[in-house]
């Protein structure tokens, strides 16, 4: 098995621990946010051929990995896109899909894996109905097939809508922590008034799930990180304006370059929630840029209007998948190794895949990255 070498802090545990599986010191937790691996493109069918193996192996990768981290992670999350949208409505190839993942997850020495969707993962993005009911169905589906293995799925989002696999919140054992999921797949597009009102519902719903957290500090988790969107702030400023095409209707002009495509009122709702002392971050992913410093804290790349949910407490993940970067010289693919001890503030170290070697390497900035 290809071996991690771990970063300079955590060479003493490996000197005392040669050959051994490392276990984390009392009151000290570790976990895996990794993000879009992309096993399957319903939305570009083109791409198929090519990508999804690649993508499959790097996430059959990641899974290997794990046991070879430092701390002996406890849990991993994965904050959506995995291309379910490709299996609504039971079309031909969803069993080889679940039989796929079910092979991969149930080699995991980690047993415990938490999900929202990504926008790749519900048809049309829609923010409820038969299409999320059609993701939650493929991983009940999954779950059947892991009966035996001691893995175990939960779905961050079931309580939005019915039904899934567990409900929307999680405690961290050991720690003051709780993941708290939450469904955006739907706020990239959200032009229709009517999303709009299903969104802040959402919205009201994850504010209670905050609030009954009490005194525990909660991360949540979620698919589209509400800052520039890397892309779109670039046409801007080659163009030097915003395109309004398609814009949600009151969408505010200080977020012309978010990932976030929703009406002031959202915005301002999710800040609020955002911002309160409660919560300690938000863990995303949806990004597919090349350039490793779009991942690091404390994305001075964004703009930072006031009217945005601090980017302080964000935590952006990098892609698994090569989706958008095939023909790159350059690569930002990779995972988040999170630290959580006590009550203090959560340390993440960023790790890179290397398709060539299939292995993974940790950032050379420091753990606060």
């Amino acid at each position: 098995m290809r071996r991690l070498r771990p970063v300079v802090l955590l060479l003493l545990v490996l000197i005392l621990c040669a050959g051994c599986r490392r276990q984390a010191p009392d009151g000290e937790i570790w976990f895996v946010h990794a993000t879009d691996p992309h096993l399957f493109y319903g939305d570009r069918p083109e791409l198929r051929q090519r990508q999804e193996p690649m993508n499959q192996q790097a996430f059959s990768d990641l899974v290997a990995a794990l046991d070879d981290l430092p701390g002996k992670p406890s849990f991993l999350v994965v904050s959506g896109d995995f291309g379910l949208d490709l299996f609504a409505g039971e079309p031909v190839g969803v069993d080889g899909a679940v039989k796929l993942v079910a092979g991969i997850l149930g080699k995991s020495p980690v047993k415990d894996i938490y999900l929202v969707p990504g926008n790749n993962d519900v048809k049309d993005e829609a923010p409820d109905g038969p299409e999320v009911a059609a993701f939650q169905l493929f991983w009940s589906r999954v779950q059947a097939q892991l009966q035996g293995t001691g893995v175990a799925l939960h779905d961050l989002t079931s309580c939005y809508f019915g039904g899934g696999l567990s409900s929307c919140w999680a405690d961290v054992p050991g720690t003051s922590y709780r993941l708290v999921g939450f469904p955006s797949q739907s706020f990239k597009d959200g032009v229709s008034p009517a999303r709009s009102g299903v969104q802040l519902a959402q919205l009201d719903r994850l504010a209670r799930l905050v609030e009954q957290a009490g005194p525990k500090r909660v991360l949540i988790v979620t698919h589209i990180a509400e800052i520039d969107d890397p892309y779109k702030l670039a046409q801007i400023r080659m163009r030097k304006g915003p395109d309004r095409q398609e814009w949600a209707p009151g969408r505010p002009e200080w977020s012309a370059a978010s990932s976030w495509n929703v009406p002031k009122e959202v915005y301002a709702r999710w800040k609020k929630i955002v911002d309160s002392p409660s919560v300690a971050g938000v863990l995303a992913g949806h990004f597919h840029d090349s350039h490793k410093e779009i991942y690091r804290r404390p994305y001075g790349w964004s703009t930072a209007p006031p009217e945005r949910a601090s980017p302080g407490k964000l935590y952006l993940a990098p892609p698994l998948s090569m989706r958008y970067q095939d023909t790159s010289p350059i690569q930002a693919r990779g995972f988040a190794l999170f630290r959580l001890k006590g009550g203090g503030a959560p340390e993440r170290i960023l790790y890179w895949y290397d398709a060539r070697t299939r292995g993974f390497e940790p950032d050379s900035r420091s753990s606060s990255s």
